[in-house]
């Protein structure tokens, strides 16, 4: 399942955390993705967790199918995972549980330009984290922040900096 990328905060300050694919940790779990949100007089990060509906991630259109509320990148259909091909590119002559369903990019599209940057409130259940389905990040979303913290380097002419982290996962900074 794909996770979408962040920017986290560490001891050398903010760096961005790249996206990610990994195994769902149970059949019909669905990965909330974690985000920035204001309280209490300052910005907060709210990490992402796996649960058996996604919840409330700042109304940030992720892409992927995370388009702000909810997801529309796939579903669980039995035993296994299908995407919806019209909004999670997928390779496949690899993979074959995919579907499409374009309704969500027609709506998502009239959606996107009437506010910006963002006009999703979340709805009371979606702020609230399961306390049984609910899961915390997993190996391959939890390990990724750590080894991309410990990659610093000192920006070149260009300001940018690209490497790899212990993952093997291409991360930049600004």
């Amino acid at each position: 399942m794909w996770t979408p990328g962040y920017w986290a905060y560490g001891d050398d300050g903010y760096f961005w955390v790249p996206g990610a694919w990994v195994p769902a940790p149970y059949e019909g779990a669905l990965w909330t993705p974690g985000y920035w949100g204001w309280g209490d007089g300052l910005y907060v990060f709210h990490p992402g967790y796996w649960g058996l509906h996604v919840g409330y991630y700042g109304g940030i259109n992720y892409g992927f199918g995370y388009m702000g509320l909810g997801f529309v990148g796939g579903a669980w259909r039995g035993h296994e995972f299908a995407y919806n091909t019209a909004v999670m590119r997928v390779n496949e002559t690899v993979i074959h549980n995919t579907y499409v369903d374009r309704n969500i990019v027609e709506r998502n599209t009239v959606a996107r330009t009437a506010a910006w940057p963002i006009a999703v409130a979340p709805a009371a259940s979606a702020t609230i984290r399961p306390r049984k389905s609910g899961w915390p990040s997993t190996t391959g979303t939890s390990r990724t922040p750590r080894s991309s913290s410990s990659m610093r380097q000192r920006p070149g002419a260009t300001g940018r900096l690209t490497s790899r982290t212990t993952t093997g996962v291409r991360k930049t900074w600004l």
